[in-house]
């Protein structure tokens, strides 16, 4: 009889993360890791930490896929199952995910249990200087070179065939039909993520049609902010793929891919796009007010897109209800990957108002696509842009509308900056530079 020659199973690095919702920061880091691991010839196994709520469910784990080292995301979300790893002598590397080091630490509990999971993880790695120097001034007794800088990296691959102007048609009219029937909800958020985020906006954004006549008068969509919407002339959600005029612009349904980029409406313009969860530390609200004023002195012109799933129940609730009062706000729900950059080519601005942020990947995606960025003025945002070279910083919602007004009005300003910051993300940020790390 053969002797058996059954090959040993890969061995495989546990990715540990919140990524139950695969439209955040987290479940795109992960990402990238697990294709950095597998091109390494490694297995790559991704969990939320909910999903492994014990040591024995750890324990399963790495039997049941040779599970060799842990990497975890976050020292304080993984923390649970980083500590299962001390008990069963399992090697382990700690990121820090940015809302660590710079506001968990506040809490003396969490910060206990970060320093236990610190002090036991065997590398530490973190995505610029400063989250370093954050956790070294928490920490004082690392050693040295046990903290490696690892730099975020991004690759874009943005859906040609996502029509924005029509996905942007579609939320006035979805704006339209909750005030119609006193919502302060877009009525598509909850149902897109009670189905996990996997339901596509294709009414919205893939249009079938080639083309049609351009609507008559009575499919017109009211968008006047302080005037209440008739029933009889407003446009619900399920009318997304005809064609539409809002506010008197004809608005025909496109295809990006075939004719190229199609110039939005003066109504949407400009487009400040914000993609952020909806959770306190995103401060989604921080511009809204100071935009509105400025929004509506314009006549109404332009559009203040925040699009991002409801992570913060309580939190989501509170900033619908304040952007039902705002003019030319709008909140959306989370858009798969593909799309969302599709969106985020087409905004006139990407703009961070985080209170923290490790380095985020919106802005890696609108530095990559060419789309010019503001950001606040936080080291995890200033670590990616530097003011007046690849994008604009500003520490107050004044602030930033002088760095928008500046930037509307100088379009060799904004040549620059997204030259500029397009070559940082080549240089710095690639997926093959971002597989290198430094102490």
């Amino acid at each position: 009889m053969a002797a058996d020659r059954t090959l040993p199973p890969t061995p495989a690095v546990l990715l540990v993360g919140k990524c139950l919702k695969r439209e955040t920061g987290n479940a795109t880091t992960l990402a990238r890791l697990g294709r950095a691991v597998r091109s390494g010839g490694w297995e790559a196994v991704t969990q939320d930490p909910d999903n492994i709520p014990h040591t024995d469910a750890l324990r399963a784990l790495i039997k049941q896929h040779n599970i060799v080292t842990v990497l975890g995301l976050h020292a304080y979300r993984t923390s649970h199952v980083l500590l299962a790893c001390q008990k069963l002598g399992v090697p382990y590397v700690t990121v820090f995910g940015g809302t660590d080091v710079n506001e968990c630490v506040r809490d003396a509990v969490k910060r206990e249990v970060m320093g236990r999971v610190v002090a036991g993880a065997k590398s530490l790695v973190a995505f610029h200087d400063s989250m370093r120097d954050a956790a070294l001034q928490v920490w004082p007794s690392l050693p040295p070179g046990k903290t490696w800088i690892m730099p975020q990296a991004v690759a874009v691959d943005p859906d040609l065939d996502f029509d924005v102007l029509s996905y942007m048609n579609a939320r006035e009219a979805a704006h339209v039909d909750n005030r119609v029937h006193g919502s302060d909800h877009d009525t598509t958020t909850s149902h897109r993520e009670n189905q996990g985020g996997e339901m596509s906006v294709q009414s919205a954004g893939r249009n079938k049609s080639t083309g049609g006549e351009e609507c008559g008068a009575s499919e017109k969509i009211r968008t006047t902010e302080n005037v209440p919407p008739r029933e009889d002339n407003g446009v619900t959600s399920r009318n997304e793929n005809m064609n539409t005029r809002i506010n008197g612009i004809p608005c025909k349904p496109q295809r990006e891919r075939l004719s190229g980029p199609v110039e939005l409406p003066a109504l949407f313009q400009p487009l400040v796009l914000m993609v952020a969860g909806l959770r306190p530390v995103k401060d989604v609200l921080y511009l809204t007010e100071a935009w509105s004023e400025w929004q509506r002195a314009r006549g109404g012109h332009g559009r203040f897109l925040i699009v991002g799933p409801s992570i913060d129940p309580q939190y989501a609730d509170h900033v619908h209800a304040q952007v039902s009062r705002l003019s030319g706000v709008r909140v959306c729900p989370s858009l798969p990957p593909q799309e969302c950059q599709a969106v985020i080519r087409r905004a006139t601005v990407l703009v961070n108002s985080s209170r923290s942020e490790s380095m985020a990947s919106s802005i890696l995606e609108a530095m990559a696509l060419g789309t010019p960025v503001i950001a606040r003025d936080i080291h995890g945002n200033t670590a990616l842009v530097k003011h007046g070279h690849t994008g604009l910083v500003y520490s107050s919602p004044n602030d930033f509308i002088r760095e928008l007004e500046c930037l509307l009005q100088d379009s060799g300003l904004r040549d620059r900056l997204t030259k500029a910051a397009e070559e940082r993300v080549t240089c710095c940020h690639s997926l093959k530079t971002g597989k290198r790390a430094s102490p």
